[in-house]
């Protein structure tokens, strides 16, 4: 649902892998914003995250923590002795973890994979040979192409799940075409509303907002390539005219697609 093509995440340089051993009720508050991008692993213990809207979860062993730079947060474990794995690293200015499609939550459950390869990063780090740095990152990078796919996955199969998978698939098949909520609510064998309902549930869109996105990724994927104009594009993608294409495309980009495309080609 969230696919994205050429899709990076580059970390450029790694200051803190360490595993770290705290008492009941420890608390790390995070006022001014975190200075470093990072994830805490959770190997024991557990307890709760609060965000910056004040909103609560609650984690186990075997969850993630995925935070960026300049993220306000606070954790505070339970009433048992925690161990947790903390990283901070730099990442790359054009990269971020939302862009990248990953979660700030996610769980390995029962998955050995995700510890090996946490227990694999610690070991390298404490090394600190001359490749050391280079293994890290390497190492680090395979963790979150893992959730991603995973988290995705999961995604999917939570769709699979869901009354309106088929209207979720007509959509993403058919974005250049003209529709309406109605015929969409039909399909599901729905009222129009308790669709509509549904489908902001599960995507978090309407059924038209969702649409205009699947376009406008869309319409990035064409623009990188060069192979075709803006009024092919347009066209392409089911605009009326390439001035409403344009229109459209600066409300979502906050840039024109001629200025996307000479930003982002790839030669």
């Amino acid at each position: 649902m969230h696919n994205e093509f050429y899709r990076d995440l580059t970390i450029d340089s790694i200051s803190v892998i360490l595993r770290k051993v705290e008492e009941p009720h420890f608390k790390c508050i995070f006022k001014s914003g975190r200075s470093s991008s990072g994830f805490v692993y959770f190997t024991k213990g557990f307890g709760t995250y609060t965000d910056q809207n004040g909103k609560v979860f609650s984690f186990k062993e075997n969850d993630f923590l995925i935070v960026e730079k300049g993220s306000l947060y606070s954790v505070q474990t339970g009433d048992c002795a925690s161990e947790y794995v903390t990283t901070a690293f730099s990442l790359n200015e054009k990269s971020s973890f939302k862009k990248f499609g990953l979660p700030t939550f996610f769980s390995a459950g029962d998955s050995t994979y995700f510890r090996k390869k946490v227990n694999a990063l610690v070991k390298i780090w404490e090394e600190n040979s001359p490749f050391s740095l280079m293994w890290a990152k390497i190492i680090l990078s395979e963790i979150f192409l893992a959730i991603c796919t995973q988290y995705e996955k999961n995604a999917i199969d939570t769709s699979k799940n869901s009354p309106i998978e088929l209207a979720i698939e007509y959509i993403n098949k058919n974005f250049n075409k003209k529709f309406t909520t109605q015929q969409l609510a039909k399909m599901c064998l729905m009222s129009e509303s308790y669709f509509r309902k549904q489908f902001i549930q599960l995507t978090s869109f309407t059924p038209l907002k969702y649409r205009e996105i699947i376009r406008i990724k869309w319409a990035k994927r064409y623009l990188r390539t060069n192979l075709f104009s803006i009024t092919e594009i347009a066209e392409r993608l089911g605009y009326c005219d390439i001035y409403h294409f344009s229109k459209i495309f600066k409300s979502y980009c906050s840039i024109t697609p001629s200025e996307y495309k000479k930003k982002n080609l790839i030669l």
